[in-house]
């Protein structure tokens, strides 16, 4: 045939028969498929010419599976409860916290930053300071293991000086994102001592300038900033709980964006459920864990989990309630995050530190709070130091209204930080309410949030200034500290695990205070008259009178002689040699199991006080663990 519909005859095999038979029908060639746009019902071959939709549309090009809210057909945005087309509804959230505080991110981001102009390399901003600025990852969160990081800010920070230290942690309650600010504001003005405007002009803390406005700028001058990092080591944390900051910042997950700015905790997952089960508002969040009760002291008397919190905060404010908030944890140092700024403690041996923290009850809002008074009989007892240096930090922190921040003792004695801080570590740490509380904790405005950052800085630098013993400039501080290097009077080498008491502030409650690698101590004293007592296994102890001055650091450095025994002296059973044997024997005449002959009883005489008692005892023991 042709191909164009005329008849052919064509052979056709009938079923069920086995020969074939001749019929004559008409060829029609085109598009066979039903569903296609250009389906031809008398052809009989197709052509392979069919024509189909696109998916979702019918053949005049019509949307058969309805459009989306992006206009897309077929689509799947749906437009979110904040009236934005596939939103997560994260625009009902975003406006609620100003884009001046920095996000988990943000920090991250500019702390590198930081580290690619200054970590390798000169400051031009201090010609002769060497390698200044040292970033340090010291651990990750509990349930994202997020990183977070420690800044360590002074000359030639890269190697090992013997130098005081002050530590600052920006951010451990989550919903503190002020101090975070602070925290970040004061490694920027470190980095860049220089201030943006002219020293004699007007104080700009007011406004919206992100580069100077919170720069206390007439009170803290350059030279201030390079004898502060000379002479001492600042460390700064702006965070250690970075899930809980990426809660109150807000984030999405899977589609829907998830967001309470009035968040405390970690995200610990308590049920494990591997979900993050919290509402939004103050309390009544089931999972995380509440850093500032995670820490060893006291650990026992915090909140247990899913614990009421039984008729708002003491009265202070009735109608705040905060069901689980307080959660101390599992057991002591549960969380990674608490563990992580243990180890720097105990490595770093700060001599004091500032924990910023935010009150959404208002009840301690712009407050400063430290180590101890309890029931109003049990103070710490270094409490008048303690006391002393925080009304005068708390002097120099203006409030948002008017007039500075109050000071007094913490009554509570429920795993807080400051408390172990200064028990286990003798770190005088100040836990500092920032700015307002409820909405007020987190302003919006940008003036505002400056204002807070400028006020906070100039108590940060008092305390900055205390812990180096520099009493120039406005933000000076008294000096009165003594330190000293222990050494062995033979070798002259440091005595690193030499105890040094302040007799005065003494107490069983503390954990020894020893001296550093290099031999050093430092105590913060006030004007008062002191007596200084140091001991050393092995070694004769001593003791020295001291007053300290107002106007600069007292030294008072310490040559130990050992124990020196004669050939008799501890020697009881005069083998020749000072060992257990003679112990047993001494512990023997003590309980009257026995009795010495003038002889041995000279020789168990070790201090030569005319007893023989446990003293001896003790001392014996010193001198053989140190021969």
């Amino acid at each position: 045939g042709d191909g164009f519909g005329d008849c052919l005859e064509v052979y056709t095999v009938c079923p069920n028969e086995t020969e074939s038979w001749m019929s004559s029908e008409c060829a029609v060639y085109g598009c066979t498929g039903e569903s296609s746009c250009n389906y031809n019902s008398e052809a009989n071959i197709d052509d392979g010419s069919c024509i189909y939709p696109e998916t979702n549309y019918d053949c005049y090009g019509d949307c058969t599976a309805g459009v989306d809210c992006n206009g897309d057909c077929g689509g799947s945005a749906m437009v979110d409860a904040c009236g934005v087309c596939n939103g997560g509804n994260a625009a009902c959230f975003d406006s609620l916290l100003s884009e001046r505080y920095h996000t988990y991110s943000e920090i991250q981001e500019q702390l590198f930053a930081w580290d690619d102009e200054f970590g390798n390399m000169y400051n031009p901003n201090y010609p002769n300071a060497g390698i200044m600025y040292e970033l340090i990852e010291i651990g990750r969160s509990h349930e994202d293991e997020f990183p977070f990081w420690a800044v360590k800010l002074s000359y030639e920070v890269n190697e090992n000086n013997d130098k005081p230290k002050i530590l600052i942690l920006g951010q451990s309650n989550a919903e503190n994102i002020l101090g975070v600010e602070i925290s970040m504001a004061l490694i920027d003005i470190l980095l860049h001592p220089n201030p943006f405007s002219d020293l004699s002009a007007p104080q700009v803390y007011v406004s919206d300038d992100q580069n100077n406005a919170f720069r206390p700028n007439q009170e803290l001058t350059p030279m201030n900033i390079q004898e502060i990092l000379e002479t001492t080591e600042v460390w700064v944390v702006p965070t250690h709980n970075p899930e809980g900051l990426s809660v109150v910042h807000g984030y999405e997950d899977n589609g829907t964006w998830v967001q309470d700015e009035t968040y405390r905790k970690n995200k610990h997952d308590l049920d494990g459920n591997n979900i993050f089960n919290f509402i939004v508002g103050q309390g009544n969040d089931s999972d995380g864990v509440d850093l500032d009760r995670n820490y060893d002291f006291n650990w026992i008397n915090g909140d247990g989990i899913y614990e009421p919190d039984n008729g708002g905060n003491n009265g202070c404010n009735s109608s705040y309630f905060v069901d689980f908030d307080y959660y101390r944890g599992a057991e002591p140092f549960s969380e990674t995050e608490t563990q992580a700024i243990r180890d720097l403690a105990l490595e770093e041996n700060f001599l004091i530190s500032i924990i910023y923290g935010s009150s959404r009850s208002g009840c301690m809002s712009q407050k400063i709070k430290y180590s101890w008074n309890w029931s109003d009989t049990l103070f710490s007892p270094d409490f008048e130091v303690i006391g002393h240096l925080g009304e005068n930090i708390a002097s120099h922190i203006g409030r948002v209204d008017a007039g500075t921040y109050e000071p007094s003792f913490s009554g509570s004695f429920k795993g807080n930080s400051h408390n172990w801080f200064y028990a286990k570590i003798g770190t005088f740490q100040y836990k500092i309410y920032v700015g307002e509380g409820g909405v007020g904790m987190q302003p919006s405005e940008t003036s505002h949030i400056n204002g807070i950052i400028h006020n906070n800085l100039r108590g940060a630098f008092y305390a900055i200034n205390r812990t180096a013993g520099i009493n120039s400039g406005n933000l000076g501080a008294d000096s009165y500290m003594v330190t000293g290097l222990v050494t062995d009077g033979l070798t002259g080498l440091p005595i690193s695990g030499a105890e040094v008491k302040i007799l005065e502030m003494d107490g069983s409650v503390l954990s020894p205070r020893l001296c550093d690698e290099f031999g050093r101590f430092r105590r913060l004293l006030i004007d008062e008259s002191y007596t200084v007592q140091i001991d050393a296994l092995g070694y004769v102890s001593q003791e020295f009178s001291i007053t300290p001055s107002s106007n600069s650091i007292t030294y008072l450095d310490i040559s130990l002689e050992s124990l020196s025994v004669n050939d008799t002296i501890g020697d009881t059973n005069f083998d020749g040699i000072v060992d257990i044997l003679d112990i047993v024997r001494i512990i023997n005449q003590i309980m009257g199991n026995s009795e010495f002959n003038d002889d041995e009883f000279t020789a168990a005489d070790f201090n030569a006080d005319g007893i023989v008692d446990i003293l001896d005892i003790v001392q014996i023991v010193n001198y053989i663990l140190a021969n």
